[in-house]
């Protein structure tokens, strides 16, 4: 049964909730959908819901099986392909004209970062984009996003009570809901991150160096070129993960940095000077806002949290909060710079960056019994 005295349980269900009310408070003003009542009725309803929730005992037997759960999750599979296949993309956010845009300079022996979108990922994702592009179906990303972690709430979630608050807490966002409408990959781009996860939790030996060790060190590093903030999320998880095989450690970071670096070098020697103004480093210190010795205090802290997390939702509560804070202290920063109405309803601040933070957030919440004030379980 889910308990909100588990502390790890209540503050990413707070933290899911406000990001969700930032989201129907911008965009119900924006659309004049009715703001002060949508804003009251979420600030309301979205804890009350989770609360009368919690009262109940979700056990993994009669209508509520692990077949059913994945009959409903092929269900709902098929309806985001539907949805994305017919319903045409709404709103102005550049995420796919940006990718579409990079894709296209690239094609045509341009530097694909002079692109006028500022595109802000890093080369992997745009090579990921690349087959879709041809198909004109960029679409897909957050078809596979979504499918992505249905999977992984499937395959982690231990209990009935899981599933199903993982679940809910999935649909009662709206930010699922936004990267659908818009077409944004950020929800994609994070799962795919966990999933990376998923396959080191099953099939990584940190003490042998074998085939797998090497695939799997290459998939992170493929992870680590699509945005400068999965940094974060490998610090900690590595850290957890090899905290007995230092020396393996570094052998897995070196692969994952070289293939970082194999990604970047050759638009380094392409134009140099142009990597260095638009390319993503540029981009992404410009659009956080933040001063490298506070990025540098946040990667810190993923060290230090590295060291200190003992089970696997801890990496994922740790890393969404870490990114949560770094996300809403950027929104800060503009927020000083232009005042809250234009840096907030004049997309200074871009809200779906708070797309990363969701995922791990859900997938922090445990029904398990852990210690009410640090989240820990107990050891029996």
């Amino acid at each position: 049964m889910y308990s909100s005295n588990k502390i790890i349980n209540s503050v990413s269900l707070f933290v899911i909730g406000f990001i969700g009310f930032l989201f129907v408070l911008k965009f119900s003003v924006i659309y004049n959908f009715h703001p002060a009542l949508l804003s009251s009725l979420f600030v309301v309803g979205f804890p009350l819901f989770f609360y009368l929730v919690g009262k109940y005992n979700f056990e993994l037997n009669g209508y509520l099986t692990k077949k059913n759960v994945k009959i409903i999750f092929f269900i709902l599979s098929g309806l985001s392909i539907l949805y994305v296949l017919i319903v045409p993309r709404i709103g102005e956010i550049g995420r796919v004209p940006a990718i579409i845009d990079w894709l296209d300079l690239y094609f045509s022996g341009e530097f694909p970062y002079n692109s006028g979108y500022t595109p802000s990922s890093f080369p992997a994702l745009f090579f990921m984009a690349m087959p879709f592009y041809f198909i004109n179906f960029l679409g897909i990303f957050e078809i596979v996003g979504f499918v992505i972690f249905l999977f992984l709430i499937y395959k982690a979630s231990k209990t009935g009570d899981e599933i199903v608050h993982r679940s809910l807490l999935l649909f009662a966002t709206p930010v699922i809901y936004y990267e659908f409408v818009v077409r944004c990959e950020l929800f994609f781009n994070v799962t795919f991150i966990i999933f990376l996860i998923y396959l080191a939790e099953r099939y990584l030996n940190t003490q042998k160096i074998d085939l797998k060790f090497i695939l799997i060190a290459t998939g992170f590093g493929i992870g680590l070129s699509t945005r400068s903030v999965v940094a974060v999320i490998y610090a900690i998880y590595l850290l957890y993960k090899f905290r007995y095989d230092i020396k393996n450690l570094v052998i897995f970071s070196g692969i994952v940095a070289l293939l970082f670096l194999a990604f970047l070098v050759p638009f380094i020697i392409w134009d140099q000077e142009a990597f260095v103004n638009n390319g993503p480093f540029a981009i992404q210190s410009h659009l956080s806002n933040l001063p490298f010795i506070v990025s540098l205090m946040f990667i810190l802290a993923a060290v230090v949290a590295g060291w200190m997390v003992s089970r696997l939702h801890e990496v994922f509560f740790i890393s969404g909060l870490i990114i949560f804070f770094m996300v809403t202290l950027s929104y800060v920063f503009k927020i000083v710079d232009f005042g809250f109405n234009v840096a907030f309803f004049e997309d200074k601040i871009d809200l779906s960056y708070l797309a990363f933070v969701i995922p791990l957030m859900i997938l922090s919440i445990t029904s398990h019994e852990v210690d009410r004030f640090r989240g820990r379980f107990f050891k029996v």
